[in-house]
């Protein structure tokens, strides 16, 4: 494979698979058949993800009533002041729980700018409407930190917070 010094750039080195690579010359039936398999592997992949969202369209989601009494007090005990995008995010969040359409949100930012008090808000909006709520995290450190927030966020409210995690036994 010959590349242009323009962009020699983009070249680096494969870190992707454990173990070793199989190098296939690109005039090669093999390197045809994995190109094709790959190709065939997204395009199953995209007729998946399409089907999932068109049913998660056409079933209706859980509707959630506007900001009880209980929900009001749970924002108001927030002891700083929120940042615009904390605003911004409470309200948007807000309109996808009231709406009857499943909210589908993935909420980003820096570590530090409130993402959990946002997440802290629709769980307390949920459990004050009677479900349960899950916070999965993807590290031991986060999940037990996120549980301290919680306790901490909701002992005034009488609801039960815990945490599972790999050093939590079955019992």
């Amino acid at each position: 494979l010959y590349v242009s010094m323009v962009h020699a750039g983009k070249i680096s080195r494969y870190l992707g698979a454990a173990g070793r690579v199989k190098l296939h010359a690109l005039n090669s039936s093999r390197w045809r058949n994995e190109k094709e398999n790959a190709r065939l592997g997204v395009r199953s992949y995209a007729a998946d993800m399409l089907r999932f969202q068109a049913v998660r369209e056409a079933v209706p989601g859980i509707s959630f009533r506007a900001d009880a009494g209980a929900v009001k007090t749970f924002l108001r005990a927030f002891p700083f002041k929120d940042t615009i995008c904390q605003t911004r995010s409470t309200i948007e969040i807000k309109k996808d729980m009231i709406s009857a359409k499943p909210m589908d949100r993935l909420l980003c930012g820096d570590v530090g700018y409130g993402k959990t008090e946002i997440a802290m808000r629709a769980a307390f909006r949920a459990v004050s409407a009677g479900y349960q709520v899950a916070v999965i995290a993807p590290t031991t450190v986060l999940a037990h930190q996120h549980y301290r927030s919680f306790c901490e966020r909701f002992k005034e409210f009488p609801y039960t917070i815990d945490v599972v995690n790999r050093f939590r036994t079955a019992a």
